[in-house]
């Protein structure tokens, strides 16, 4: 059975794989498949069910994925990167300002939205004193923009499906913030859209009505409307890290968790959920 099979039993989380460390970052191509990042072990690692095999080596630390449109990664973490087999091209370096960087997506015109950190969060803490991270946008032309001087922790991201509001989380601010993308590419100012029942926002997902899917560390899964109301709650044993939508329907969510005592990680599924927000293929350009 793989998530090409959309006949799985509905209502069961079903576990694609384990064994795995600080797992995050899930993505889905429908050519090539599901993927996630490990942390802890390294590397980016292609997720069927029962098999699990590592297809980019790469340092540990990474903490956003995306599918390029030459068919290579773009990755972030200590830097923004492309990343296949035999490539490997910084498009964001690091610098006193941004020591590492978190989350990303990919917009309708295949430009990347990612989170730089202000310090590196070895910890949950929210001391306001702590400098504040940066929304990135790269451009087609590799150029990049600061969208937000000012997100304490930013992490999940997400993209309507026309394009016109993308979502961000702030970790530490335990918030969802909304912004309108304008007809000419340019963001509006954010508006805090969802503050969290419990735990701390990390990966988000959105699905066709609007509905966002919150990995809310340990808080569990949480679903909230458009307008920002809690919709429902799933309790999953763990650290939820991420969440996204897959299959060739996107009617199967993928979520990532981390044991907080043994460090080990797993990918969970479960079908009938969403249909979810296609997310496309980079198009930023490298040299």
């Amino acid at each position: 059975m793989t998530l090409h099979d959309e006949n799985w039993p509905i209502g069961a989380w079903m576990v694609l794989a384990s064994n795995l460390g600080f797992v995050e970052a899930p993505t889905w191509d429908p050519a090539l498949g599901l993927f996630v990042a490990d942390q802890t072990r390294g590397g980016i690692w292609s997720v069927e069910p029962g098999a699990l095999r590592q297809v980019v080596p790469h340092r540990r630390g990474i903490s956003g994925l995306a599918v390029h449109e030459s068919g290579g990664f773009v990755v972030s973490g200590r830097n923004v990167a492309l990343k296949g087999e035999r490539t490997s091209v910084v498009l964001v370096e690091q610098d006193a300002t941004c020591p590492a960087f978190g989350d990303l997506t990919v917009d309708l015109t295949g430009r990347v939205l990612v989170g730089a950190f202000g310090s590196v969060p070895v910890s949950l803490d929210t001391d306001p004193t702590r400098p504040a991270g940066r929304l990135l946008c790269l451009g087609l032309d590799g150029t990049v923009t600061v969208v937000d001087p000012d997100v304490l922790l930013p992490n999940g991201l997400a993209t309507t499906p026309d394009g016109t509001t993308l979502y961000l989380v702030d970790t530490l601010r335990r918030h969802v913030t909304a912004r309108d993308v304008r007809t000419d590419g340019s963001f509006g100012p954010p508006r805090v859209l969802v503050r969290l029942c419990s735990g701390m926002p990390d990966g988000l997902a959105l699905d066709v009505e609007g509905r966002l899917w919150v990995a809310a560390l340990e808080g569990g899964l949480q679903v909230y409307s458009a307008d920002g109301a809690l919709l429902e709650r799933y309790a999953l044993d763990g650290i939820v890290t991420s969440v996204y939508f897959a299959g060739d329907a996107l009617t199967t969510l993928v979520v990532t968790v981390v044991d907080p005592k043994s460090g080990q990680g797993s990918v969970l599924a479960r079908a009938g959920l969403g249909p979810g927000v296609a997310v496309g293929r980079a198009g930023v350009a490298f040299a």
